[in-house]
C-alpha cells in the first residue's frame, strides 16, 4: 500500500533546503542588495557626472541624499522580501518593510556617529597616539556589527517573536562585527593599511571599508536567514 504524506499548505519540504545552503543563499543575497549599494551610489554619481549637464551629485546634497536613500532602502527591500521566500516565511511585505526602514535608519545613525567620533578621535586627537587603522578598525568592527544586530533584532521583532529577535541581535551582531574584523585585519597584511603612506591617493579606507562591509553582509546575513529558517521549521507555519 503506498504511503501518502499529508503537508500543511505553503509549508515547504523538509529535504528542500540544508541550513548550511540557507546561510550561503542569504549571506550572499545580503551582499547584493546591503553591500552592493555603496559602490551602486558611486557608480551613478559618476555616469551622472558624465552626462552632457554634468550633474554632480557629489555638489548637490539633496539628490545625493535622494541616491542614498533610495538605494539603502531599496536594498533593504529587497533583501528582506528575498529572505523571506528564502525561509519559507509567509509575511514577505512585513519583512521587506522590516529590512527596508531597520537597515535605513540604522546605517544612518552609524553614519552619523562615525562621523562624529572622528572629529573627536581623530581630529581632535581624543585617541591619542593610537594609529588611525587601529581606531578605524575599532569603530567599523562596532558599526558592522551594531547595524547587523540591529537589522536581525528588527526582523524578528517584526515577526513578533521577542526570544527570534535577541538570537537575531546577538548572533547576527557578532558574526558581522567578526567578519568585518577579519577582513579588515587581512587587508592590512597584504598592506591596505587605513591612514598609512599613499592612503589617500589610492582610496584605501573606501576600498578596505567595501571589502569589510561585504564580508560583514555575507555573514551576518547568511546568520540572520539560517536561524529564520531553522526558527520557522520548528516552528509549522
Amino acid at each position: 500500500m503506498a504511503e501518502v504524506t499529508l503537508s500543511t499548505p505553503g509549508a515547504r519540504p523538509a529535504s528542500a533546503l540544508t541550513a548550511r545552503a540557507v546561510f550561503w543563499r542569504g549571506g550572499l543575497t545580503a551582499l547584493l542588495y546591503l553591500a552592493g549599494g555603496l559602490p551602486l551610489v558611486f557608480g551613478v554619481a559618476f555616469l551622472l557626472s558624465r552626462l552632457p549637464y554634468h550633474m554632480d551629485l557629489f555638489e548637490s546634497p539633496l539628490l545625493g541624499m535622494a541616491l542614498f536613500v533610495g538605494v539603502t532602502a531599496g536594498g533593504g527591500g529587497l533583501w528582506g522580501r528575498s529572505l523571506a521566500r528564502l525561509t519559507g516565511r509567509p509575511e514577505v511585505k512585513t519583512l521587506a518593510w522590516a529590512a527596508a526602514g531597520s537597515f535605513l535608519a540604522l546605517v544612518f545613525s552609524a553614519a552619523f556617529a562615525l562621523g562624529q567620533l572622528e572629529v573627536v578621535l581623530v581630529e581632535e586627537r581624543g585617541a591619542g597616539d593610537m594609529p588611525i587603522y587601529l581606531v578605524f578598525a575599532a569603530l567599523f568592527t562596532l558599526s558592522s556589527g551594531y547595524v547587523t544586530g540591529g537589522v536581525g533584532a528588527a526582523l524578528g521583532l517584526a515577526l513578533r517573536d521577542r526570544a527570534l529577535a535577541l538570537d537575531l541581535a546577538w548572533r547576527g551582531g557578532l558574526a558581522g562585527a567578526a567578519a568585518f574584523l577579519a577582513a579588515d585585519v587581512l587587508q592590512h597584511l597584504l598592506g591596505r593599511v587605513v591612514g598609512g603612506p599613499n592612503a589617500a591617493a589610492t582610496a584605501t579606507m573606501l576600498t578596505v571599508m567595501a571589502v569589510g562591509h561585504a564580508a560583514a553582509a555575507l555573514a551576518g546575513g547568511g546568520v540572520i536567514a539560517a536561524r529564520i529558517w531553522t526558527r520557522a521549521a520548528a516552528v509549522p507555519q
